[in-house]
């Protein structure tokens, strides 16, 4: 099911080894059951707490400065998300039931997106202006 942690068991009832003993002249007994341990694999984009993901996600500087629209990658597929302006590394944005799906009476997880700012190969305009720009100045 989903949700399912890790060390939990499943019942798989008469999937089991045929039974040893029946009644007098019957050859055996019903079939036992299954029982398997589940192993919840790591995965390489998301982190796992209780039914909340976590995930850190690359931006361009434009978009941290002056905030945007930003495509997600979510377990269930790819939604926008936008970004609010002058967000920096470290910055945290939740994806209301984006995480762990529901299951029977448990509700979805969250998805909380950790953004880094990435800054790439500046343009000349760029900069420029951090050569000309001195924040002391504006305070």
């Amino acid at each position: 099911p989903p949700g399912i942690e890790d060390g939990k068991v499943l019942r798989l009832r008469g999937k089991g080894a045929p039974g040893v003993q029946g009644a007098p002249g019957v050859q055996g007994g019903p079939d036992g059951d299954a029982l398997i341990t589940v192993t919840v694999m790591s995965d390489p984009t998301y982190t796992r707490e209780g039914n909340d993901l976590r995930e850190n996600l690359d931006v361009d500087l434009k978009t941290a400065v002056l905030g945007g629209a930003i495509m997600v990658p979510t377990p269930t597929g790819t939604v926008k998300m936008n970004v609010p302006a002058g967000s920096d590394t470290g910055t945290v944005l939740r994806l209301r039931g984006k995480g762990v799906q529901a299951h029977g009476a448990r509700p979805a997880g969250n998805l909380y997106v950790t953004l880094q700012v990435k800054i790439g190969k500046p343009d000349a305009d760029l900069q420029e202006f951090l050569k000309n720009w001195n924040p002391a100045e504006e305070k």
